[in-house]
């Protein structure tokens, strides 16, 4: 027994293997950094969904604009409001149409869609990378109005959405998101829909997204261009002074859709300087020229006048860019063989060259200002030391303005709802009205915006230099 334990206590010592424990723990961190952390990260910015939409592959950015515009006018001789209205369904039209023929960026993108909720703006990409794995970028934006600085370093008042939060798949990574949107989109993704007729700007450096005050007035120029040239000016001006005087809101406004209003009722009235100088409005409701529109005759007014237009659309017997010079002669009746070459029995005009229209007064020439206005030398006093010749009166001027076949003069905003099918809005000169006074003289002019009566009023001082 004795022998047996000294020759245990005579065996060597085996060394413990650390070694197998050390390669575990560097198994396990390898498992760890290369394995699961990549892996519980793919699963959750893993995302395969996308919105629910169902995209108008007709969609046109032109008539779009066109309806934009039409549309904007629909209530507003009810609400006093011009509203562009863009719904959450348009909006996606918009941004698909803009990148669909784009392949370098379909090659990754599948789908970028804007969902909207009172005042934010959820906006989504889908995208797929491999060609297999997909994931979503979520923004979530919160909409509000700022300065922002342009491509040349001037400051311009522009509505902002601000990036809230940001996720990746289920992941809540702004920085990450916005790495990717850059890796995905390229150096474009600032431009990337700023050539569409929303006029988009991307800036994630600053986390946000912007549209200029200013370019609402491009969509305008956008619906006029294949219209009437003539009058695509004057309403962009109108735009364009409404949006400098701080006329333009822009909200949801209680439904889902990013509307533009502008607020006409604020330049509304009967007349300028609390009544020192009066607009006087034709006496139009006095007319007895009716139309037939829809088997109903309906005495002549511009709605009458729009609803005639749509009937001679619908059946084919003019064309959109006739329909100014039809309007013309609807207004303001026979004259200067200005009738439309189409039938217009459909509208109960059976002899074009017996129609009257408003049957405004009686042509005023400025050889009838000049007869009126002479002063006989029976009318001389010798103790003056001059004399005129001729009186220029306020009736004067404005009987010969009423006269002219200026009225009537109106741009037709036209777009087709379905195939075959339209709807007009009109803004329309029917007034004018010349108030003179001591210092020189007050120019009302009346617009109807389909409707809504509207009153411009200029200021022209006399100068005795001239």
């Amino acid at each position: 027994m004795s022998e047996e334990l000294a020759a245990a206590e005579a065996a060597p010592i085996k060394p413990k293997k650390k070694k197998s424990k050390v390669g575990l723990i560097i198994f396990l961190i390898f498992l760890t950094v290369f394995i699961i952390i990549p892996g519980v990260l793919l699963l959750l910015i893993y995302d395969n969904g996308m919105m629910n939409i169902t995209y108008d592959e007709a969609f046109n950015n032109e008539k779009f604009s066109q309806s934009l515009v039409n549309d904007s006018l629909d209530n507003v001789a009810e609400t006093g409001y011009a509203e562009f209205s863009v719904s959450e369904s348009d909006l996606n039209n918009v941004i698909y149409s803009s990148y669909k023929d784009n392949e370098q960026v379909r090659k990754y993108v599948k789908q970028v869609a804007v969902d909207i909720k009172d005042d934010e703006y959820v906006f989504y990409l889908s995208a797929e990378v491999f060609n297999f794995y997909k994931t979503r970028v979520k923004l979530v934006t919160k909409f509000e109005k700022a300065m922002v600085e342009d491509e040349g370093g001037i400051n311009k008042e522009a509505y902002v959405f601000t990036i809230k939060s940001a996720s990746l798949g289920k992941l809540p990574v702004k920085d990450l998101a916005t790495f990717l949107l850059k890796q995905v989109a390229g150096d474009n993704i600032k431009n990337l829909f700023h050539d569409t007729p929303l006029k988009l700007n991307i800036d994630l450096d600053k986390s946000r997204l912007y549209i200029f005050t200013e370019d609402f007035a491009s969509i305008v120029d956008t619906a006029l261009a294949n219209g009437s040239s003539d009058y695509g000016e004057f309403l962009h001006a109108i735009i364009s002074d409404f949006l400098k005087s701080q006329l333009l809101e822009i909200g949801t406004f209680g439904n889902e859709a990013l509307t533009a209003r502008i607020k006409l009722d604020e330049i509304t009235g009967n007349d300028y300087g609390e009544g020192q100088y009066v607009y006087y409005k034709m006496p139009y409701e006095t007319t007895t020229t009716k139309l037939t529109v829809n088997n109903q005759q309906k005495q002549l007014s511009l709605e009458t006048i729009k609803e005639a237009l749509v009937v001679l659309l619908n059946d084919g017997l003019i064309t959109k860019e006739k329909l100014n010079d039809v309007s013309e002669y609807l207004f303001n009746g026979y004259h200067d063989n200005n009738a439309p070459d189409c039938s217009l029995n459909i509208i109960g005009i059976n002899n074009k060259e017996t129609y009257k229209g408003f049957n405004l007064p009686l042509g005023y020439s400025v050889t009838d200002i000049i007869q009126n206005g002479i002063v006989t030398f029976a009318d001389f006093d010798t103790s003056l030391n001059s004399f005129n010749i001729a009186n220029l009166t306020e009736k004067d001027v404005n009987d010969y303005l009423h006269s002219q076949y200026v009225f009537g003069n109106k741009f037709f905003l036209t777009s087709e709802v379905e195939t075959g099918k339209y709807k007009t809005s009109y803004v329309a000169l029917d007034n004018t009205y010349i108030n003179f006074t001591e210092d020189g003289a007050v120019l009302s002019v009346g617009l109807n915006i389909n409707g809504l009566e509207t009153i411009l009023t200029m200021l022209m001082d006399y100068d005795a230099a001239l």
